[in-house]
């Protein structure tokens, strides 16, 4: 596959349903609870934002709405917005997303 035809798969393969952002591009992938994600998306398939499926609930989401997977915590490999690292509360020490200065600086993130 050459570069160009990867750029072309990533474009496709992550629109937001909503604005049509791509949301690899704008560091947004995440994995939110069942009830948040039906509530926006009742068919169950596809990609939004942050700011298109808070605009669906009506609401800005919380660390409370996300799974405690891999994806969620530092990206899981990909990167995450400033908009994703909010809501996900990695700052707040009640959120399970919330990651210690030195657990930043030394790489490692226990998951539980």
């Amino acid at each position: 596959m050459t570069k160009q035809e990867k750029r072309d798969y990533i474009y496709r393969a992550f629109p937001c349903m909503g604005c049509k952002e791509n949301t690899h591009y704008i560091d947004e992938y995440y994995m939110v609870t069942k009830k948040v994600w039906t509530k926006a998306v009742p068919e169950i398939k596809g990609m939004l934002c942050i700011g298109c499926l808070e605009k669906r609930i009506k609401r800005k989401l919380t660390y409370k709405d996300f799974k405690n997977v891999p994806l969620n915590h530092m990206g899981g490999g990909f990167g995450q917005s400033k908009r994703l690292i909010d809501r996900l509360g990695i700052s707040n020490p009640m959120s399970p997303f919330h990651i210690t200065i030195e657990q930043m600086i030394s790489g490692l993130l226990v998951i539980e």
